[in-house]
């Protein structure tokens, strides 16, 4: 007789208040699939070991108590890792910003110290990754995509500030600290902001334009 065409595989890790929703995501892009589940008292995250099981990873994940109905996955800040966002019946939709790859831009006030982050890989990394951040006065007026690079917005025949970073495997994002000239002039004036992440392959962030207070 021939065979089954399926046979049994590795059980899936429990949760005590069950699983009402799964979603099958890659969050680390290492090429195997993740899984998420909403439970009654939260969601969870279990990673793919890539050799047909899963291993729940409770600290990856911010403490949500919802009940979600909903989730979808699609990389919201085109920065090329996927995001989540999360629904339930009357309450406003939760958004799960991947930080595999993650721009944080932070708000410029004259005087003080303007300081964007750049995160990569938190608290999963083996190695220490290079950042180049990008500070322009102007933007393209699309992105242009690159291949192998993604979407870079900034641009390039204007002023242009380039900033070498690290990234710390221990999840410390790099650090790019600025002091704002007290200077009325620059009140309003827009800052557009972009990171180059060294991930071999190497892929940009997502794009954010901030004008000094």
């Amino acid at each position: 007789m021939p065979g089954n065409a399926f046979t049994a595989g590795t059980a899936l890790p429990t949760v005590a208040d069950g699983a009402n929703k799964l979603l099958l995501i890659d969050v680390d892009e290492d090429g195997v699939a993740d899984l998420l589940r909403t439970t009654a008292n939260g969601i969870t995250l279990a990673l793919g070991t890539g050799q047909g099981g899963f291993m729940v990873t409770p600290g990856r994940l911010p403490t949500l108590l919802t009940q979600a109905t909903g989730l979808l996955a699609a990389d919201f800040d085109r920065d090329g890792d996927p995001d989540v966002l999360t629904t339930e019946p009357f309450v406003s939709p939760t958004l799960l910003v991947n930080r595999h790859r993650d721009l944080r831009p932070d708000q410029p006030l004259l005087g003080q110290v303007w300081q964007p982050e750049v995160w990569s890989q938190p608290g999963y990394a083996t190695f220490s990754h290079g950042v180049v951040l990008g500070i322009a006065l102007a933007a393209l007026p699309q992105p242009v995509a690159i291949a192998g690079l993604g979407e870079v917005a900034l641009d390039p025949n204007g002023p242009l500030l380039l900033a070498p970073g690290l990234v710390a495997p221990n999840g410390t994002p790099a650090r790019f600290p600025f002091v704002v000239p007290n200077a009325p002039l620059l009140a309003g004036v827009t800052l557009h902001v972009q990171a180059i992440v060294d991930q071999a392959p190497a892929h940009v962030s997502a794009w954010f334009a901030v004008a000094i207070r």
